[in-house]
């Protein structure tokens, strides 16, 4: 059965799934059961947490996997003290994906699950032979976050950073990364290093993450430094993590080698990097708008983006092209959606055009769509367009030729 998310049921559906849960179909209960979790907290009534308690003890694996899966969907509403010592026995089920869920299922049940007892039976099954109970013991000691950041918890989560499995190396690094800034030891941070020179791709990206939710704390050097590198990784969502790990950390992380090393990854081949670059550069403030992420040589220079467009034209020639002063070929393409607070005050093309005082470069157009009094989309662009694809069409559209565009939406 499909884990597709299931909003606003008819309390009927509820009522049918429950009268089938006594069902003597393991077929039928695990697909009442699997119904039931992707419902989710909505479907967590007495009724229902007490059929899916019973299931529990069901004697095939795949039923108790799918009470498991439906309790932990509830969440912190199934948090009862019997679903949690029911649990708490599933943990050690003799099916490893009874066992992993029961982990995971306490990890979703949030501070309620949280006590001495959970975080223990959790540490003892990052000890599991199994693969996938050590993988979801990780993400429940993850999901408790600070509640479970103890001395105990970091260091055996930091012995997992190095566990045969690459699925519970990236757990791990997960794991620290939600418990954040008291897991932030220097020997974390060094551990969490080493992790980013791993085999896998998972386990890089999710060491980037963790370093990143670590914020100030991690703001070293040496992390800085091996962030930069990261952002030369083979692997796209490496780089697109290590981008967003130096945008968390801010300022601190504007060392000359990021700056140049994220000015390179505007031209990357991926553009959710490009816009991680992007913003990286835009939470290092002032400290990134020296001279030196000046690209005095640049001469040809294209730009997307989505922004206010409000004082367009004076952003972009403060912020942007004073930078690249010998710039002679300038193209760009601004899809802006705004809200109009004012409905008396309506935003023309002329005022737009104002903006642009630059005679330097080539002519800007713009088109202004009311949808309403307070919705306005707005495209701005350069002449002649050169991008292929235009955006947010409305009815209208200027006496202007676009030849180059191939897709609309």
């Amino acid at each position: 059965m499909s884990d597709l998310q299931i909003t606003n049921p008819d309390p009927m559906i509820i009522s049918c799934l429950i009268n089938l849960l006594p069902c003597q179909d393991s077929q039928i209960l695990y697909n009442a059961s699997t119904a039931l979790a992707n419902i989710g907290h909505q479907a967590a009534t007495s009724e229902v947490i007490n059929r899916l308690i019973s299931a529990l003890g069901d004697s095939d694996r795949s039923v108790r996997s799918g009470a498991r899966k439906a309790l932990g969907k509830m969440g912190e509403k199934a948090a009862t003290s019997e679903v949690i010592n029911r649990l708490i026995s599933a943990l050690g089920d003799t099916n490893r994906w009874v066992s992993s869920g029961a982990c995971e299922a306490l990890g979703k049940m949030g501070e309620k699950a949280a006590t001495s007892e959970i975080i223990n039976r959790l540490i003892s099954a990052l000890e599991d032979s199994e693969w996938s109970v050590r993988s979801g013991a990780c993400e429940a000691l993850g999901n408790m976050g600070e509640k479970a950041a103890t001395s105990e918890v970091i260091n055996r989560l930091i012995s997992a950073l190095g566990d045969s499995d690459r699925i519970v190396r990236w757990d791990a690094c997960e794991a620290l990364g939600n418990i954040g800034e008291k897991a932030a030891t220097s020997e974390v941070i060094n551990r969490l290093i080493s992790a980013l020179g791993d085999s896998d791709a998972l386990v890089r990206w999710s060491a980037c993450e963790a370093l990143g939710k670590m914020g100030e704390k991690a703001a070293t050097s040496e992390v800085i430094n091996r962030l930069s590198s990261a952002l030369g990784d083979s692997d796209a969502l490496v780089r697109l993590r290590a981008y967003e790990a130096l945008d968390m950390i801010g300022e601190k992380a504007a060392t000359s080698e990021a700056i140049n090393r994220l000015i390179s990854a505007l031209g990357d081949s991926d553009w959710f990097v490009r816009s991680g670059a992007c913003k990286a550069l835009g939470k290092m403030g002032e400290k990134a708008a020296t001279s030196e992420v000046s690209l005095p040589n640049l001469k040809y220079f294209s730009l997307t983006c989505y922004r206010s467009i409000e004082g367009f034209g004076t952003y972009l020639d403060n912020k942007i092209l004073m930078h690249i002063p010998q710039v002679h070929t300038f193209t760009v393409y601004i899809a802006s959606p705004n809200i109009n607070s004012d409905p008396a005050i309506r935003i023309s093309n002329n005022d737009i055009q104002r903006t642009f005082t630059n005679k330097e470069h080539r002519p800007m157009a713009s088109i202004v769509d009311y949808f309403d009094p307070y919705k306005i989309l707005c495209p701005i662009f350069s002449l002649p367009l050169k991008f292929h694809c235009h955006v947010d069409i409305g009815n209208n559209i200027p006496n202007i030729v676009f030849s180059s565009v191939t897709h609309l939406k």
